[in-house]
């Protein structure tokens, strides 16, 4: 069959970078429908298993008082069995079977079929961008009588199984298409289909996620690359707050709106509107300072620039693809997530500075539900594959009044109990003597007063709010540290 033309505003199937399959880019319910029927499968065979057990046992202990032993009532049969007439009704083939059959009727289809007929467009998407990709063979199918149940939906939609399949099929399970073509799948020796070939080598990597505090950080990259044995790349713009850096980051997906509501095969589209889901718009490239900025971010599917240029505190947004082959359906509010970074990547994730101002005039810019929200969403992106975070508190300001410290230490307090394993208070090792050690400072008379002040020491920042070249050598020492205590 042809393949079918990608959904508008999909979540893509394949990771543009790694090739692999499943991945982070998988919708959701597909995964949880996957772990749903994978237990509901091992629930199957431990049921059956358990049946076929107490069935062994009662026929042994029938057996035991056949003709020739004391009170003997059994008779068994040429082969020394018990005959059917005399095995308990409920352990009969007929009645294992239908107990098994039962079980597959009502636990798997009342678990699984209800999270996909939530949505069936889910598995649709899925389906459609896994075959929208030409270079990929696609070559196998599933007889007719191999599927124990489907989900039915639209009969337009081609994609109606999601399939538990006995291993002797040679898969495990599969989304399939009316007439047996396997859209997606993994087979019984545990390989997924499509053949996706060999992923390539994969480089250990890290990554600064924040504002101005993780951009600036760049500038000792060195440092910290040798620090946290990885390369490392940074993702901060100065002036942000949460929801940018979520969006960013990927935490929490951003939905756009494009003239035309189409992505070109070449050239650029204006972008009318970014939003996060609750319809708030969103500026994730804006900057305190005039500048063009690019991330390279997925739509559809297809690999896609977008640029934001700055002029005097306002951002205009444009979208291109990367290698168009032909445009891109791109519906009002399309899902726009970014490149993702290698599995098991290490990322050092900084608190919202600018979420929080200095003073109880100025407070949580941000309510602070929100921001825990977010963190939290990033922290499991962050996850995914294997991957492991180091949570940095939010950094003072000198200039913060009593009431600014104090949501300070709320916010941070917040931030620490949302990922206790995560956390490493970067704060309290700057006001240490071991820090002013590992950057080779001698601490001052301003710096102990900075720090019985609860503030970044004079030493370690150049305005009293950004560490400075010091600063970052102590925090690199530090992130050394943390890395090699916990063996990541």
């Amino acid at each position: 069959m042809s393949d079918p033309t990608p959904v508008s505003g999909g979540v893509p199937l394949l990771d543009p970078d790694t090739r692999r399959f499943p991945d982070k880019y998988t919708p959701q319910a597909v995964l949880d429908a996957v772990g749903t029927v994978e237990q509901a499968v091992t629930d199957v065979n431990t049921a059956k298993g358990e049946a076929e057990q107490a069935r062994t046992e009662a026929v042994e202990a029938a057996a035991s008082v056949a003709p020739g032993e004391p009170g003997g009532t059994a008779q068994l049969d040429e082969d020394g069995k018990l005959s059917e007439s005399q095995t308990p009704a409920h352990l009969t083939p007929p009645a294992l079977e239908a107990t098994t059959e039962q079980i597959v009727d009502e636990r798997v289809p009342g678990q699984v079929a209800a999270v996909i007929a939530d949505d069936p467009t889910v598995a649709q998407a899925a389906a459609d961008l896994a075959q929208s990709d030409a270079g990929l063979v696609r070559s196998e199918w599933i007889e007719a009588d191999a599927v124990e149940f489907a989900v039915e939906d639209d009969p337009e939609t081609p994609i109606v199984s999601f399939s538990t399949l006995d291993l002797s099929t040679g898969w495990r399970w599969a989304f399939a298409y009316r007439d047996g073509e396997v859209a997606f799948g993994q087979r019984a020796d545990g390989s997924f289909y499509p053949d996706l070939g060999e992923a390539p080598a994969e480089t250990l990597a890290s990554q600064v996620v924040g504002d101005s505090v993780a951009e600036n950080w760049g500038a000792y990259a060195a440092g910290l690359s040798a620090a946290t044995a990885r390369t490392v790349s940074f993702e901060g713009i100065g002036g942000q707050r949460s929801p940018a850096i979520a969006a960013r980051q990927g935490g929490v997906p951003a939905y756009v709106t494009v003239t035309g509501n189409s992505i070109p095969a070449s050239g650029t589209v204006v972008v009318t509107s970014i939003t996060e889901p609750d319809g708030t718009a969103l500026n994730p490239l804006l900057t305190v300072n005039d500048s063009t900025r690019t991330r390279t971010v997925v739509i559809g599917g297809a690999l896609c620039t977008l640029t934001g240029v700055t002029v005097s505190g306002s951002t205009t947004y444009t979208l291109a693809q990367q290698n168009g082959t032909g445009a891109i359906p791109c519906a009002p509010g399309t899902p726009m997530v970014p490149r993702d970074r290698p599995s098991r990547a290490l990322t050092i994730l900084l608190g919202p500075r600018n979420d929080l101002g200095p003073s109880s005039a100025d407070a949580f810019r941000q309510p602070l539900e929100k921001i825990l929200a977010r963190y939290s969403k990033m922290i499991d992106r962050a996850k995914r594959d294997g991957g492991k975070v180091i949570l940095l508190p939010v950094v003072p300001r000198a200039d913060a009044t009593a009431d600014g410290k104090a949501n300070l230490v709320i916010l941070n307090n917040a931030l620490r109990d949302l990922a206790p394993q995560d956390w490493a208070d970067w704060n309290a090792w700057l006001q240490s003597d071991a820090a002013f050690t590992a950057a080779g400072v001698t601490k001052t008379s301003q710096d102990i007063a900075d720090i019985d002040n609860a503030l970044t020491p004079t030493s370690f920042t150049g305005d009293g709010l950004h560490p400075n070249a010091a600063g970052y050598a102590a925090a690199n020492r530090f992130i050394e540290l943390v890395r090699t205590a916990r063996g990541i």
